[in-house]
C-alpha cells in the first residue's frame, strides 16, 4: 500500500512535479476547499512512510521488499524539501539583499518543497522547521544516505543552533502534536546517525 501511495509516475506525477517522491497524510482530493491537504509533506507523512518501509526491510534483510527506485524517488523529494541551494537544484526561494546573506537558504528542511508549493502550501515551504529538519535527517538515513552526504551537516548545524536557542518556544510554536513529531524524529535521527551529546 505504501509503495503504491507514493507520488510518482504510477500515481500520475512526473519527475518535474514539485511533490514527486513524497507521501501525503490524506488521500487525493481529501478536501475540495483546501487543495494542499492532499499534497505530500515531509513531516510527518513522508518520514513515517519511510520509517515503515525501513523497518519492513529489517524483518528479512535478505529479501528486498522496497525497490531501490522507491527510495531514489523519495530522495528527490527530500532534496527538494531542504532550504539549501548548494545541494537542491530546484531551490528557488532565496531572498538576497545586498550585504546580507540569503534568507531561508539555511540548511534546514521545510514541510514542503521551498517555493514550489502553490498558493496555500507555499507558506509551509519557506521557513525551516525543527520537526521537518529532524524528519529530513532521519529520512536521509532511511533512503540510504551516508554520513558524508553534503545535505547532512547543514541540517544538523541548523537543528543544533535551534536547540541551544534561548527562544525554543518561539522557534517551535506548533503545539503539542507537532512537538511530539519533532522529538520522535529527533530521537530517530540521533539513533540512526549515532550522534553523541556533542554532535548536535
Amino acid at each position: 500500500y505504501l509503495i503504491g501511495a507514493q507520488f510518482n509516475e504510477v500515481t500520475g506525477y512526473s519527475f518535474n512535479h514539485a511533490f514527486y517522491g513524497g507521501w501525503t497524510e490524506y488521500y487525493p482530493d481529501y478536501s475540495p476547499i483546501i487543495d494542499w491537504y492532499s499534497l505530500p509533506l515531509l513531516e510527518p507523512a513522508t518520514g513515517i512512510a519511510l520509517l515503515a518501509l525501513h523497518f519492513a526491510e529489517q524483518f528479512n534483510p535478505g529479501d528486498i521488499i522496497v525497490p531501490a527506485a522507491i527510495r531514489n524517488k523519495a530522495d528527490t523529494f527530500l532534496t527538494r524539501c531542504q532550504n539549501y541551494s548548494d545541494t537542491n537544484p530546484d531551490y528557488n526561494y532565496s531572498i538576497c539583499l545586498e550585504g546580507y546573506p540569503c534568507l531561508y537558504d539555511d540548511g534546514g528542511f521545510t514541510r514542503y518543497p521551498p517555493g514550489n508549493s502553490g498558493v496555500y502550501a507555499e507558506n509551509l515551504g519557506i521557513d525551516s522547521y525543527a520537526g521537518a529538519t529532524a524528519a529530513g535527517l532521519w529520512s536521509l538515513y532511511a533512503v540510504g544516505s551516508d554520513s558524508l552526504d553534503p545535505r547532512n551537516e547543514p541540517a544538523q548545524v541548523w537543528l543544533g543552533d535551534l536547540l541551544i536557542s534561548d527562544s525554543t518556544e518561539e522557534n517551535y510554536p506548533h503545539g503539542d502534536r507537532h512537538y511530539y513529531h519533532y522529538l520522535y524524529y529527533l530521537a530517530l535521527a540521533g539513533t540512526a546517525w549515532d550522534w553523541d551529546e556533542y554532535e548536535i
